[in-house]
């Protein structure tokens, strides 16, 4: 919806039909992108920078993505920005209950327990 409204506005975008993102990387940017086009992403990284942008944009199908994509790619490399991008974005209902899946693997696993906490 929101890139809809920028389009259709008469903002900037919607004269130009360009759409600048300043706040995220580049690959997040593309791969917030091919997760819009394909539903897939490629690379397996920046789950929560993507999911992020997605609610900046109001991308429901892709914060769905992105949950889901975290939740399986859950790892000690992974646990503290997920759980940061989490943290942020606990207002949404999906995203409370895919904080609570990531807490209740990180409660069983020890090493992801310590990296949480030596982060904290």
């Amino acid at each position: 919806p929101v890139f809809e409204k920028m389009l259709q506005s008469s903002m900037t975008e919607g004269s130009t039909r360009v759409i600048q993102v300043d706040d995220f990387a580049a690959d997040v940017v593309e791969g917030f992108l091919e997760l819009l086009f394909t539903g897939t992403r490629t690379s397996t990284e920046s789950w929560g920078d993507m999911l992020r942008m997605a609610d900046k944009y109001q991308v429901d199908g892709v914060i769905k993505i992105c949950l889901a994509s975290m939740l399986s790619t859950l790892s000690v490399e992974t646990v503290v920005p997920y759980f940061g991008a989490l943290n942020k974005l606990s207002h949404l209902e999906d995203v409370k209950s895919a904080k609570e899946e990531v807490w209740s693997k990180v409660e069983s696993n020890k090493e992801l327990l310590r990296k949480l906490a030596d982060a904290a």
